[in-house]
């Protein structure tokens, strides 16, 4: 997908996901020439090798670049356009190291929060919500159902 292009629409006003609504407009972008390798460089054991083990997964399941958005890990440029016509850059898939667990963010092609609810029983223990998948340790996760669940969010809402 090319950058810029729209990759999935809101279809619901009530539509809210832990990384959608007012913040999206507002967020931050590192300094020019931040990178991914410095995003991992700056993490501690062992979620430094966690993170970068799933880094290397997506890209491989997804065949995306990682780029930095919002302060994380982000592959698939995309926009998204909400119903009432505004839009604002964004990604396909997210990964964000936060305090005490890691967050990976799933952006349905088609605007809907299904793709990371079908995950629930394959992921069992990593918490689910509407587009996250947050987890502990990556050894936590099947790494099966890890993969499928990385191609299904990396796919383009015209092959759904």
């Amino acid at each position: 997908m090319a950058k810029g292009e729209i990759c999935f629409v809101r279809r619901d006003l009530n539509f809210t996901a832990p990384f959608l609504g007012a913040s999206l407009l507002r967020h931050e972008r590192p300094a020019q020439g931040f990178n991914s390798s410095q995003y991992i460089a700056k993490l501690k054991e062992p979620r430094k090798s966690d993170v970068a083990a799933l880094d290397k997964l997506i890209r491989k399941a997804t065949k995306f670049e990682p780029f930095i958005q919002s302060g994380m890990l982000a592959y698939g440029h995309c926009r998204l356009k909400y119903a009432g016509g505004r839009e604002a850059d964004w990604f396909r898939i997210g990964l964000a190291s936060n305090a005490s667990y890691v967050s990976l963010y799933i952006s349905a092609p088609d605007g809907t929060a299904d793709v990371v609810k079908h995950y629930k029983k394959a992921l069992p223990k990593a918490n689910i919500g509407k587009c996250c998948v947050r987890f502990k340790r990556l050894d936590d996760l099947d790494p099966s159902a890890l993969a499928k669940l990385l191609k299904e969010g990396a796919k383009d809402s015209a092959t759904k």
